[in-house]
């Protein structure tokens, strides 16, 4: 008998029963890119085809329907590992759209070559990694392209992601200092190799968002591991909001907030914020006490047992628009 299919949150189809693992241990690889052309489905986000670096890339954005003139904010959110665009948009329950209809900001969904982002850990054997995929510079060109169509705000560029698109997030901000203005990393933090590179000053703001018990990727750093393979090493959720906090010159003590927990999942979320940033950046950690590798508030792609804890007691798209929004 086949394996039976799933649609997995981080983006990929995964088949379920004896495949599963291998299937699973893919979705850790890495991931990226975008294209050009426009097609519009009968409903839905458009598609958007460009060349970059020799490739087709491709990207589903979600515009506002009551937009006008004015320049908007634009937001990247980069699907995980082994994950696609659309599986991003099932992952997050469409609630950034939701927020951008609200606010009035563009989404885009790029998608990774191979499924995978070159977020920077140098022994990932992922295809973005191993052929060295300019994901960076795929990045500055889907920007140029969506601002040619339309009126972003050059100066409120934001990126989000999870697990690999969240290490690529950071990889980002620390490679395109005057192109972002923030990123947020859920089950990620950045990639050990990226860190000594990665200590000038800066203005971007980072937000993090990190389970306490992720299987996946260390809360506390070391080495990312999908069912006991390794996937290389970062630094931890701790330890790159402080190195982060040294960059934004954030010279006030932590002040930590727990959040309310209305839900009784075994999970517990603490904020973490390092305030009066000389930058003008803010720097902010969500600790979930108990949670997995997972976008709290979203949907939960493979079961507890793989992935742990799914928070409900924190909206993860809610918690990084209400800071990115007020960044001017």
């Amino acid at each position: 008998m086949k394996p039976a299919i799933v649609r997995d949150g981080i983006g990929g189809r995964l088949p379920t029963g004896a495949a599963g693992p291998a299937a699973f241990l893919a979705l850790f690889c890495a991931l990226l890119p975008a294209a050009r052309t426009v097609r519009a489905a009968e409903s839905g986000p458009l598609e958007i085809r460009l060349r970059s670096g020799g490739l087709e890339r491709t990207c589903l954005v979600h515009a506002p329907a009551n937009r006008s003139a004015a320049a908007m904010p634009l937001l990247l959110v980069l699907h995980g590992g082994s994950g696609t665009a659309d599986g991003m948009v099932t992952l997050t329950q469409g609630r950034f759209d939701a927020l951008a209809d609200r606010d009035g900001f563009v989404v885009g969904y790029p998608q990774g070559v191979g499924r995978s982002w070159n977020d920077g850990r140098r022994d990932l054997p992922s295809r973005a990694t191993l052929e060295r995929i300019d994901d960076v510079g795929f990045f500055r060109e889907l920007v140029a392209d969506l601002s040619r169509r339309f009126p972003i705000d050059r100066r409120r560029v934001f990126v989000a992601g999870i697990s690999n698109g969240g290490i690529m997030a950071l990889r980002l901000a620390c490679e395109l200092p005057r192109d972002v203005r923030g990123v947020a990393a859920v089950g990620a933090s950045l990639a050990r190799d990226l860190a000594g590179g990665c200590r000038a000053p800066s203005a971007v703001s980072v937000v993090e968002i990190a389970g306490t018990t992720d299987p996946i990727v260390p809360y506390a750093g070391g080495e990312v591991r999908a069912l006991g393979a390794p996937r290389g090493a970062v630094l931890g959720a701790p330890s790159t909001a402080e190195l982060w906090a040294a960059k934004a010159a954030c010279r006030a003590p932590a002040v930590e907030t727990d959040l309310p927990a209305p839900i009784s999942d075994g999970t517990r979320v603490r904020k973490i914020e390092r305030p009066g940033c000389a930058s003008g950046a803010r720097v902010v950690l969500y600790r979930v006490e108990g949670g997995g590798h997972a976008w709290p508030g979203g949907r939960p792609y493979l079961s507890e047992r793989l992935i742990g804890k799914t928070s409900r007691n924190l909206s993860a798209c809610d918690a990084i628009w209400e800071i990115f929004s007020g960044l001017k």
